[in-house]
C-alpha cells in the first residue's frame, strides 16, 4: 500500500517494513552490555524502503544530524557523488543504494544489524572499505549470503 501525500508528490510504503530499529528494551544484562534480540536487517536485494529524498531514510533509520553528516562524508568518500539530506535516492545507481543502506545500518543507532547479500553487491574496492566500516562500528553484525 502507498501513501501519496499530495504536497511533494513522495511515496511511503506502509507495509512492514524489512527495516526494523530495536526499540524494545533490552532482554538482559552480560559482562555490563545491554543484549537486544532483534536485528536490523539491510537487504542488498531490496536496498532502500521511501521513493523520495534521503531525508526518509534517515528517518526511517533514526539518524541524528551528526551520524548524518558522517553519513554523507563516507559516501562521497566512497563514491565520488555528493548528496544531501534532499538528494533524490532514485538518482543513485544500485550499487550506490547499496552503499547508501549499509552507511545508513553503520551508522544507525541499532546495536545489532544483519546484512543479507550485502558483499555480493558490492565491487572489490567498496566491498573492502565497507568491510572495514563493519569491522570498526562495534557493533554485533551477520552478514548473510541468500541465493
Amino acid at each position: 500500500m502507498v501513501e501519496r501525500d499530495g504536497l511533494e508528490n513522495r511515496c511511503i510504503f506502509l507495509q512492514v517494513p524489512r527495516v526494523r530499529i530495536p526499540d524494545s528494551p533490552p532482554v538482559k544484562k552480560r559482562e555490563g552490555k545491554m543484549i537486544h534480540n532483534d536485528y536490523l536487517v539491510a537487504d542488498a536485494n531490496i536496498p532502500l524502503i521511501s521513493c523520495d529524498r534521503l531525508r526518509d531514510e534517515l528517518l526511517i533509520y533514526n539518524l541524528d544530524e551528526s551520524a548524518t553528516a558522517t553519513l554523507i562524508d563516507r559516501f562521497e568518500k566512497l563514491t565520488g557523488k555528493k548528496i544531501d539530506k534532499f538528494y533524490s535516492i532514485n538518482e543513485l545507481s544500485g550499487g550506490q543504494k547499496v552503499i547508501l543502506m549499509a552507511l545508513l545500518a553503520i551508522y544507525s543507532p541499532a546495536p545489532k544489524i544483519r546484512f543479507v547479500n550485502l558483499l555480493n553487491a558490492l565491487d572489490p574496492k567498496r566491498r573492502e572499505a565497507i568491510q572495514i566500516l563493519i569491522q570498526n562500528s562495534g557493533k554485533d553484525i551477520i552478514l548473510e549470503d541468500k541465493l
